[in-house]
């Protein structure tokens, strides 16, 4: 019995597995807007020094305004509007449309459609559309963030560990009831 226990422990996952969470980040919702935004605030705390992921779909778009006949579209995914100059702040100059993130009170971090990085400050995760006014936008982009260690460092459950835990313990009653 002690090596089938042996057996069963060692093909236990480790405990450094990524957990993702899904966003849906709007860009007249979740626009920063000239800095009056507040963002898509995703709840996910960070420790200064944290890893993490963020992607988005490269098929997901947004529109920034009204387009004329003599502009270029303002439609575009993560990665922001081509054609367009940056918008520029104090933090951050990142074509208008990109997606961007903020951790907690820290400076703004271009995503676009695809980030891998680690946290320069604690707090909580914020994502934006990048623009300076909200009121003509329209659309959204679906987001994931992958942490190692899932949010606030809590590990998350694999779906099999109760199942291979509870053939364990009948194992364990059938070995006791019929010994």
């Amino acid at each position: 019995m002690k090596i089938f226990l042996t057996a069963c422990v060692a093909c236990l996952p480790g405990a450094a597995f990524a957990a993702s969470l899904s966003f849906v980040v709007s860009a007249e919702f979740d626009s920063y807007s000239n800095g009056t935004g507040s963002g898509l605030n995703t709840g996910i705390a960070f420790d200064a020094g944290d890893a993490f992921q963020i992607s988005a779909d490269e098929t997901d778009t947004w529109t920034l305004g009204l387009s004329s006949s003599s502009e270029p579209t303002r439609t575009g995914n993560a990665d922001g509007l081509t054609g367009f100059s940056n918008y520029v702040t104090s933090d951050l100059s990142a074509l208008f449309g990109t997606l961007v993130g903020r951790i907690g009170d820290g400076n703004f971090f271009s995503i676009g459609t695809s980030f891998d990085g680690t946290a320069a400050n604690a707090g909580v995760l914020s994502l934006f559309a990048w623009d300076s006014n909200s009121e003509d936008n329209s659309g959204d982009i679906r987001v994931t963030v992958t942490t190692p260690d899932g949010p606030d460092g809590v590990v998350p459950l694999p779906a099999s560990l109760p199942l291979m835990l509870g053939a364990l313990g009948l194992v364990g009653f059938i070995k006791r009831r019929f010994a």
